[in-house]
């Protein structure tokens, strides 16, 4: 596991971000949560992470493991974070495709 430290840098703006690099953007804040013992800004930061890209299955397992254990929102955050895992997968594989294919 990649380990970086805590950064008081604001997130980017989502807006001006290809979808490859709001994913990378969103990881790194997810790397700071995980180093930081605070759960409300471990959750903040989870937040910001999948503001930036949905497609940020961590974000969702950070929030799951904040929601009452056995609740439907803890379900539905391990949901979430599966299918944005998969969605990640399969655009990653999509352009991987396109790429071969010539067609980027």
């Amino acid at each position: 596991m990649r380990r970086k430290p805590p950064k008081a840098a604001a997130a980017p703006d989502p807006a001006t971000l290809s979808r490859d690099a709001a994913l990378g953007a969103a990881q790194d804040l997810i790397y700071d949560a995980w180093e930081i013992t605070s759960a409300k800004r471990r959750i903040a930061l989870a937040r910001e992470a999948l503001a930036l890209s949905p497609l940020g299955a961590d974000g969702y397992v950070v929030l799951a493991g904040h929601a009452r254990r056995g609740s439907d929102e803890e379900l539905e955050l391990w949901r979430r974070g599966l299918e944005a895992g998969q969605a990640a997968r399969l655009a990653g594989q999509a352009e991987a495709f396109t790429r071969a294919a010539g067609l980027l």
